[in-house]
């Protein structure tokens, strides 16, 4: 660990040491810019390019007050670019042997009846305001690529493994198609499912609140948006692609995705199918439909009984672990009706077909350094089915008032069958218990949420009376079949053995319903105070029995395992606020009551549970801009977690005999206080980036899992009080290009500490953890031909206890990447590969592991365009895939290992469609369709 940080910090200092003595012996052109009123131009974009290839070399923006200076230029030819929203574009060839100062350039308003002008010379930056505008057509792609590859491209914008998106510091939350929603707002489907080819340009803004952008009233809250706007010719006519591909032992993956967009309507289908551990297009439901039947096939207590129990984990590959065949496809219509009226909605539909062989040790940590470790073999066959159905509709009643519509449906339906081989040993390493289970059960869930909201504006400014009213239902049944064989050693000497043959059948139920009403009243010029009350109620029944078949003449009912009760939660939140807007300052503090209720019974005991509290709840927010591209935020907010029900009942799971749960009516709600802040600042003419993000939270009275173990070493689980909780985040990012040749840098460094309590075996002991991490990444781009990409991170972390130092825990991972691209033969020929390195390592050296992963493609395109292109794919060319897991919490680390789908070669077809709607529509005139797009 200590050599990886030593290269870290060696590498990155010799390249920013290296940039800045390199930018010594270069040149740097400077002039003004002012219009024909002699008033100075901001923000124009100079680039400069290569006059015999029209390569980009290098750009820069003018200030406020119009001067502008381009650093770090090599002794050469360049033709000089510059552009204006609504200007006539100037250019001029110069000879660079020395600074150059360009002197006053007046630029003079652009002729609307010119043609268009065709130019492969392109500006590939503009800013207009608070938008960052990309000419999607400036920068070099792969044949077939995607909006995420382009995306990747953008200086500021950054895209990460998973396909999160983050833009100049800040984490992007909406992904727009010509300024509408896309399948339900999932940006990965767009980024993902469409092609780069299509779009024209790219957005980048902070889109205000949908509040804000109703009243004209600037909120402070600020959403990171990313619009594409699509060609022309991609508008009333069809685009997409069809692709199929088949491999060694019998692999195939096909897709389509087909998009007919125009002004007012878009409609997009999307299809497919792969054995290949994909995914699919969008699966997010599938995970929490299939965590949620976890939970409640154990009996709300986790533990091995039936779907099992899951923990969080803290390492991931990230990939598909096991072996996975997905089934998918889904459609999308938007239409707008008049100025302010639009329907959007979505279906989608997917299967998956999976088995998954996984090995889980877990090492449990004992006073008097004794450990129990678990070893568990589990084998899971399951198959998921799952329906989603979303659907928005936005209407404006009057001129001042405005109605929204949302309604959200999911139905998923499950089929599971699965064997386990548990075993549990001591630190003399003899055996402690055994359990061998085999278990058969479906279930089904459907869950619906739906909203309207009706916002009037008063003719006086500021005026804003807004309602919603919400609503919920759900429902989960589960049937199930558990044969199990359970056995307890002392001195490696059977002492007790079980049997266990249940039927299980369970039934949750749950509906609610929420209002919120809110009014706002400018009380002076830039101030304005608002009223809101917020009520809501959540119905719960849930219902479980477990028939004991050990007779199978005569069944009856387990009273031990089954058990049924209602509960019925209810808040009412009163609160009152104040928001100053004073010039790039946005100021906003108010106070909320909350009184709550939470009533219960048992059936199986007559247990009632009847709790009431009471909180105030005060929240702050200050979001200052210091001027384009820079600016502060800082949030502070409280918040309450009362118990569950499950967590209160005093009564014992035994659904696993080696896993006991048991609830604690002593529990007090948790109480949360927050401070969120954020420091970002991005410069358009250097195209560096820095930002700083931190958080710090405190809670009172935490609840968290006591775990205990008996004479026997059974695991006992309750939920405790701790009293204090402290945690802290920190994270640094700076980015910036290296030199003036085609490579950039970007570092992130953070850490983040936990100071709390946790009960270990019974008593409750301070804990530390500490987990610093770091991440370097290095792009370069050659000329247009080639791509590199190389990333590595790591992370270390280290868990303390005061009580008992045995207790100890540190481990570290490490994660490393290279990505390259070749283009050759005019764009004919494309190799692609990629290497990716996970390493493992802990202090006791029991759970160390590398696991390389390297995959490779060749392409041929054919056609004129492109348009067909056939690939030679090779996945995981080593054969080290496998999926894991590491996990570690209060007294114990385990990790888990799932058997997974190794090296195959594929042969892949794909067809790309693009019916015209406008065939002789043409590219280029930049700065005209920029004009066209910002008046």
């Amino acid at each position: 660990m200590h050599l990886f940080k030593l290269l870290l910090t060696t590498s990155l200092f010799g390249l920013m040491v290296f940039s800045d003595a390199n930018a010594q012996d270069r040149l740097t052109l400077a002039g003004e810019l002012q219009n024909q009123d002699e008033e100075p131009l901001e923000w124009a974009s100079i680039v400069l390019f290569n006059p015999l290839d029209s390569t980009m070399t290098a750009f820069g923006y003018s200030d406020e007050d119009g001067s502008f200076e381009v650093q770090n230029l090599d002794r050469a030819d360049y033709l000089v670019k510059i552009g204006y929203v609504g200007l006539r574009d100037f250019e001029e060839h110069i000879s660079l042997q020395n600074h150059y100062d360009m002197g006053l350039i007046t630029m003079t308003p652009a002729d609307a009846t010119e043609g268009v002008e065709v130019t492969a010379t392109r500006i590939p930056i503009l800013v207009q305001r608070d938008t960052v505008v990309y000419d999607a057509r400036a920068f070099n792609l792969a044949q077939n690529a995607t909006v995420e590859d382009l995306l990747r491209r953008l200086p500021g914008v950054e895209v990460d493994a998973d396909g999160n998106i983050s833009a100049m510091g800040q984490d992007v939350q909406n992904v727009l198609v010509d300024g509408r929603r896309f399948f339900g707002g999932d940006a990965r489907i767009a980024t993902r499912n469409l092609q780069a080819d299509a779009v024209e340009r790219v957005q980048v803004y902070d889109k205000k609140s949908d509040e804000a952008e109703f009243t004209g009233i600037d909120d402070g809250t600020r959403e990171k948006t990313i619009n594409l706007e699509l060609k022309e010719d991609r508008k009333g006519g069809g685009f997409g692609y069809v692709s199929g591909a088949y491999g060694t032992d019998d692999r195939f993956d096909g897709k389509l995705s087909y998009n007919q967009f125009d002004e007012k309507r878009q409609v997009s289908v999307l299809a497919g199918s792969n054995n290949i551990n994909e995914m699919g297009f969008s699966w997010q439901d599938y995970f929490q439909f299939s965590g949620g039947m976890q939970q409640m096939m154990s009996g709300g207590g986790g533990g091995m009984r039936g779907f099992g129990g899951s923990t969080p984990s803290i390492i991931n590959t990230g990939t598909q672990p096991g072996f996975l065949t997905s089934v998918s496809g889904g459609a999308q219509f938007s239409q707008r009706y008049g100025s302010d009226n639009e329907i959007n909605a979505s279906y989608f539909f997917g299967l998956a077909d999976r088995t998954n062989e996984r090995v889980l040790n877990r090492d449990n940590f004992l006073p008097g350094d004794r450990v129990l470790r678990t070893t568990e073999e589990v084998v899971t066959e399951s198959k998921n089915y799952d329906h989603r159905l979303n659907l928005r509709w936005e209407h404006s009643l009057a001129e001042r008032t405005a109605l929204r519509f949302n309604s959200d449906i999911n139905y998923t339906t499950r089929d599971e069958f699965r064997t386990s081989d548990v075993d549990n040993t001591n630190t003399a390493e003899k055996i402690s218990n055994l359990s061998e289970q085999e278990f058969e059960g479906d279930g089904t869930n459907i869950d619906w949420s739906g909203s309207a909201t009706i916002r009037h504006r008063f003719e006086k400014r500021g005026r804003i009376l807004a309602a919603t009213l919400g609503g919920g239902y759900s429902k989960n049944e589960q049937l199930g079949f558990l044969n199990a064989f359970n056995q307890v050693f002392v001195d490696d000497e059977g002492i007790s053995t079980e049997d266990i043959k249940e039927n299980l059948d369970q039934e949750n139920k749950s509906y609610n319903y929420n209002t919120d009403l809110q009014f706002t009243e400018p009380v002076a010029e830039n101030h304005f105070t608002t009223l809101q009350y917020r009520h809501r109620n959540n119905v719960r029944r849930n219902v479980r029995e477990v028939i004991d078949l050990s007779d199978e003449e005569n069944p009856v009912i387990d009273p031990a395992l089954s058990s049924a009760y209602d509960a019925d939660f209810r808040f009412h939140r009163m609160g009152l606020s104040h928001r100053i807007i004073d010039g790039n300052s946005n100021i906003n503090f108010g106070i909320d009551f909350q009184y709550s209720t939470l009533e219960g019974e048992v059936a199986a005991t007559n247990n009632e549970v009847s709790r009431n509290f009471s909180y105030f709840l005060p929240r702050a927010s200050f979001n200052h801009e210091f001027h384009r591209g820079k600016n502060m935020n800082a949030n502070y907010s409280t918040s309450v977690r009362e118990p569950s029900v499950i967590e209160l009942q005093p009564v014992i799971d035994n659904s696993d005999p080696l896993n006991l749960y048991e609830g604690n009516p002593e529990l007090e709600p948790q109480y949360t206080h927050r401070l969120n802040f954020r420091y970002t600042t991005f410069n358009m003419m250097t195209f560096r980036n820095f930002f700083v993000f931190g958080n710090v939270s405190y809670t009172n009275n935490r609840i968290r899992e006591s775990i205990t173990f008996d004479d026997q070493l059974r695991r006992i689980r309750k939920p405790e009080n701790v009293s204090d909780d402290w945690s802290a985040t920190l994270f640094v990012n700076h980015g910036r290009p290296l030199g003036n040749f085609g490579l950039r840098g970007n570092l992130r460094i953070g850490s983040t500490y936990n100071w709390g309590n946790a009960f270990i075996n019974g008593i409750e002991s301070a804990t530390r953890t500490f987990v610093p991490s770091a991440n370097l990444r290095l792009d370069y781009e050659l000329n247009n031909w080639l791509t590199v990409s190389a990333g590595t991170s790591m992370s270390h972390s280290q868990t303390r206890y005061r009580i008992e130092e045995s207790l100890n825990q540190s481990f570290q991972a490490y994660s490393h990447n290279i990505d390259l691209r070749t283009n050759f033969a005019d764009n004919k020929w494309q190799i692609e590969t990629r290497m990716d390195l996970s390493q493992y390592r802990s202090d006791d050296g029991l759970f160390d592991d590398d696991i390389p992963i390297w995959n490779a493609s060749i392409s041929r395109f054919f056609m004129e365009d492109n348009r067909i292109q056939v690939k030679f794919i090779g996945r995981d060319l080593l054969d080290r895939n496998i999926g894991f897991n590491r996990t570690a919490d209060l007294n114990f680390i385990q990790e888990d290992r799932t058997l997974s789908l190794g090296r195959f070669f594929m042969l892949e077809f794909r067809y790309n469609i693009n019916v015209a709607a406008n065939p002789n529509a043409q590219s280029g005139g930049m700065f005209r369709m920029f004009s066209r797009m910002m008046q």
